[in-house]
């Protein structure tokens, strides 16, 4: 294998592992916002449907963490994704 085909073929890797990461980071974006929503879904249902006091206190904590799983994933993903733009455009 020649030099040439050496090095066009490691540009490929080096392309195609930008895209797998870019792709895990938005995989991750939808796991916080899953969590997120699963979080509210729960915490409404508790609220709504129990009249328990236990039940309803949690269901009052897991709005809030909803929400802040909800932004951190987020930010995260805009900070990731900032990152790997950063990269990107210096490799070219």
């Amino acid at each position: 294998m020649t030099e040439d085909k050496k090095f066009n073929l490691s540009g490929i890797r080096d392309h195609l592992a930008a895209d797998r990461t870019i792709l895990a980071n938005e995989r991750t974006l939808l796991s916080y916002l899953r969590l997120s929503l699963t979080l509210f879904v729960a915490g409404m249902s508790l609220i709504k449907f129990f009249d328990s006091i236990i039940y309803l206190i949690i269901g009052v904590i897991f709005l809030p963490l909803a929400v802040i799983a909800g932004v951190t994933g987020i930010r995260r993903y805009q900070r990731c994704h900032k990152f790997l733009m950063t990269l990107k455009e210096e490799k070219e």
